[in-house]
Parts: C-alpha cells; sequence; structure tokens
C-alpha cells in the first residue's frame, strides 16, 4: 500500500482546523521538557548550534495516544505512552506497517498562519525511530552479530499535541490537532481538551516555575567519580577489522564500507537531580552541539543524540538528503581550524568518499523520484560543528504521487553515508566484522507529519541508555585509500563529545 505524495487538495483528503496558542516567552525548551522528562516516550527535537536551515525548529511531544513498535520480527500497536494492550499487526512489518500508517490530512491554513510568518514544521503524526537494524527487513543479511539492546527495532509514537520553538524568531507555539477524531465539531472539543491538558504539564506545572538551572546541565557535588569505559574491540581488533575491509576492496568486492567500534560506559551518565537520559541529554548539548539533537525517554532509559546529518526530509513533493563523508577534528586556535578545514576541502580521498556516497543516494532517491528530477545542488562542502568539520552534500528530487512513507524507507534504508557502496554487499560485510548489532545508532530520528512533510536524522553521535549503562558507536567509512590507524583515530575524534558528555575530562 502507497500513501499518495501528490497535493492534498488534489487527493480529496480531510481538511483539519489545528489549535494553536502562542507560548509564554519565559518558556525556554528545557525548561518545558524539564516538565515532562519523567515520562515514558516523551520525544524532545532540537536544533542547537548556529541557527540556519536544518537548524530552526526544537520541537517537543509526549503523552502518544498509541505507538508502533517492531519487535521479534512483528509490528505491534500498542495503546497509549506506558501499560497499554498491545496488539499484533498481521504481515510482514513493513507491509503491515504501511496498513497502520495514519491517513493524510491538509490543515487549514489560516490556522495556521502564525502572527510572524513562519509554518510549524509538525503539527500532528507519528514520531521517533527507525533503526538500522530494520535492514532485515528489506534484504536478506546474514545477521550474525548478537543483539544486546532491550529496545525495538522501530518506535513510532503517533502524537496530536507538539510545543515548537522557532529559534529565529525567538517565539514558540503549541498546536493541538484534535485527531484522530474525524467529526469536525468532536475534533475541535479533542483540540481543546488535549492542549489544556498538555499546556498545565508543561506551562503551568511546577517545573515551568522553577529555577532557570532547567537551562543547565545538572550539577555534581563533590565531583562524579570517573566512568567506566570499554569496547568491543581493541585497537590491534580495530585495526584487523579494517585490514579485512582494505582486502574486500583491493578484491573488487566493494568500494567502501563503513564500520563502527561499540563503546559501553558505566554509570549512564553524570549524578544529577534528572533522570539519567536527560541528564546525558543536557551534559551532550553542551558538550556536542548538533542541528539535528534529540532525546527520547523510554522506560528506564532513553536514546540521546547529536547528530550533524540529515538522512531525509520531504516538503510537499520535494525530497532531499544531506550525505556526510569526510571528517577532520577542530583545532585548538583559529588558524589551526581553518588549516585543518582547508586539508579537509582538499582531500581527494575524503572527497572520492563523499562522491560515491552522492552516487548512491541519487540511485536511492531515483527509486522513489520523478525520472529526470534528482540532482545535486550541494556537493561536497566543509561544515564546521562543535567538534569536527564534515564534508556535506545535498541531493534532492521530485518524489512520485505514489510514493509513500513505507515506499520511502524500503528505499532510503539503511543510509549510504552509514553503510557503503554497493550498499547491500556492504552491509553484509558490516554484519560479518562488527560482532555487536547497531540497533537505534545509524538508524534514523524525526517525525512524519500527517500532511506528508517529515524530517529524519542519521542517528549518528547517538548514546543509548538501558539498566544503568550508556552505550555509543563511532566509526567511518573505509576506501581504497584508508589506512587501519587514521581510521581508529577517526572514531576517537568522533568520540570526543561523547566521552566528555559521561563525565571522561581526559577526551582531547
Amino acid at each position: 500500500m502507497a500513501i499518495s505524495a501528490a497535493s492534498p487538495a488534489a487527493i480529496g483528503v480531510e481538511t483539519v482546523r489545528p489549535l494553536v496558542r502562542a507560548l509564554p516567552p519565559e518558556l525556554t525548551p528545557l525548561r518545558a521538557l524539564a516538565a515532562v522528562e519523567r515520562d515514558p516516550h516523551t520525544l524532545f527535537l532540537e536544533s542547537s548550534g548556529p541557527v540556519g536551515e536544518g537548524a530552526r525548529w526544537t520541537l517537543l511531544a509526549f503523552d502518544p495516544l498509541w505507538r508502533l513498535e517492531v519487535r521479534d520480527g512483528s509490528l505491534r500497536r500498542v495503546a497509549g505512552s506506558e501499560g497499554g494492550a498491545s496488539a499484533v499487526v498481521p504481515g510482514h512489518p513493513l507491509s503491515a506497517l504501511a496498513r497502520v500508517w495514519p491517513e493524510r490530512v491538509r490543515y487549514e491554513e489560516t490556522a495556521l498562519r502564525l502572527p510572524t510568518g513562519p509554518k510549524l514544521p509538525f503539527v500532528s503524526g507519528l514520531a521517533g525511530y527507525v533503526s538500522y537494524d530494520m535492514k532485515d527487513f528489506l534484504e536478506r543479511y546474514p545477521s550474525r552479530a548478537r543483539r544486546d539492546s532491550s529496545l525495538p527495532d522501530l518506535s513510532l509514537g503517533f502524537y496530536d499535541v507538539v510545543f515548537a520553538w522557532d529559534r529565529e524568531r525567538g517565539e514558540g507555539w503549541a498546536v493541538s490537532s484534535g485527531l484522530p477524531e474525524r467529526d469536525p465539531r468532536s475534533r475541535a472539543e479533542r483540540a481543546q481538551e488535549r492542549l489544556a491538558y498538555q499546556w498545565q504539564r508543561v506551562v503551568e506545572g511546577p517545573q515551568a516555575a522553577a529555577t532557570p538551572a532547567g537551562d543547565a546541565p545538572p550539577a555534581a557535588p563533590g565531583g562524579p567519580p570517573p566512568p567506566r569505559i570499554r569496547s568491543n574491540f581493541t585497537r590491534d581488533e580495530y585495526l584487523r577489522m579494517v585490514a579485512r575491509a582494505l582486502d574486500h576492496i583491493g578484491a573488487g568486492d566493494i568500494y567502501q564500507v563503513n564500520l563502527a567500534q561499540r563503546v559501553r560506559v558505566e554509570p549512564a551518565a553524570p549524578p544529577g537531580a534528572a533522570p539519567p537520559a536527560s541528564a546525558l541529554y543536557r551534559s551532550l548539548r553542551a558538550e556536542s552541539p548538533a542541528p539535528f539533537s534529540s532525546l527520547m525517554t523510554v522506560p528506564g532509559g532513553g536514546i540521546v543524540s547529536s547528530s550533524p546529518e540529515r538522512f531525509f526530509a520531504i516538503e510537499g513533493d520535494r525530497i532531499e538528503t544531506w550525505p556526510i563523508k569526510g571528517t577532520r577534528p577542530r583545532g585548538a586556535t583559529a588558524a589551526e581550524d581553518q588549516a585543518l578545514a582547508s586539508a579537509l576541502r582538499a582531500s581527494a580521498k575524503d572527497r572520492a568518499e563523499n562522491v560515491m556516497i552522492v552516487d548512491l543516494e541519487r540511485n536511492d532517491l531515483g527509486r522513489i523520484c520523478e525520472i529526470g528530477t534528482v540532482r545535486v545542488p550541494s556537493l561536497c562542502e566543509v561544515e564546521s560543528f562543535a567538534n569536527v568539520h564534515h564534508l556535506v552534500s545535498r541531493v534532492e528530487g521530485t518524489l512520485r504521487e505514489d510514493a509513500g512513507p513505507t515506499d520511502v524507507i524500503r528505499a532510503m534504508f539503511p543510509g549510504g553515508s552509514i553503510t557503503g557502496a554497493p550498499k547491500i554487499r556492504a552491509v553484509e560485510i558490516i554484519d560479518s566484522l562488527e560482532p555487536t548489532r547497531r540497533g537505534v545508532y545509524t538508524g534514523a530520528i524525526g517525525y512524519w507529519d500527517q500532511s506528508g512533510d517529515c524530517d529524519f536524522n542519521i542517528a549518528i553521535r547517538t548514546m543509548i541508555v538501558e539498566e544503568g549503562v550508556t552505550s555509543f558507536h563511532v566509526g567511518g567509512g573505509i576506501v581504497a585509500d584508508s589506512t587501519p590507524e587514521g581510521e581508529y583515530e577517526e572514531t576517537l575524534v568522533k568520540a570526543r563529545g561523547m566521552m566528555r558528555a559521561v563525565g571522561d575530562r581526559q577526551s582531547p
């Protein structure tokens, strides 16, 4: 089943009039988060770092009406945010997902026309993550790596109320759709009731009036004990894994493959009054701000991410992806920083690595876009983040009318920048070399609005908190010019912000 990407007016979908209310200017996103960060399945998508394209909006949603989870090869529909009834949706997980995907709607423009002009990016729909391991439902892979996480392969909640802050204008709004009610009068009443409930939690609750400490990482009286850190590879083991990948490249098996090591840290986060996942999020956002930062709470833990990479975004019939390949650390001085950025820009190896993935993404978009519309408006541009410089490209196209959400997932997953080329063979080699399943890492985190618009990032710089332990992966793309030692050092560069976030102050 495909869900049309055509104009909502053209396909006769239902028109919905959301309820929009301005937030008080003193309510910052982190203060709002503090009110609901102990709730399971709270979702916080924050733009950090310089304000710009892809880094404008911060979104908060909690108390989903229902959720979708993929566990043990089956899609389940779960009522409510915690402890609700669960029912298996029969069939292949992606086919089942297509059947239960919320129906397309059109929002009444006059209701969403904010006084200062911007369009709210997310009003109502599914949000959460699709893990890397959903790949097993797209192709037949060896899947030799062991599973050591209790998180599902997919977790998407249906959110009908969203709090949104526009960083460019310094303003915020709450929007309530009243969905899934079909009758307009009942929908309007529901929108009022749901907004009143969530407004009281976030705006009028005790956390909203608390000290401004809600905007800062929790203090650790007396200093935290040093964390216990271990990887699933020793340095020599990682070097041998890269050498095996180079053998595959030399034999003509692949052109590029992305390999990662997994790091486990105990305790899960610096001590503080906040739950471990939200405390870790505050620490990570301070150490490594990024355009696609996120916190997702789950019972007993959470997912914390500070990703620089947009996987795919859809607005109307336009879809785009921002593949990243090529990394240098930031310099200690302005001159050193500029020299490192210039070296990345001039690197033939990094450019070749990036161009390979751009070609792969062009092919992926070609499966779901109108013929002749896929293009590359930006190739191998240096973008600078808190801890690293990256080479970033952009690929875009016009989505076919018959290409719906599950069609996009089939075409795009897993991302080319975190697998390799050719993609299927690269994923097979990853499965044979990495001992641990990736889970959320290199999957995607974001939202898919009922209007058809969506925005998902690649879940890199991503940390999982489970049972008192934090884990995260760091990796890089291996090409013919790679050296095992250089690739190992690149993983350490990418780990810096996360290592400091968990209290390892020895990280450079």
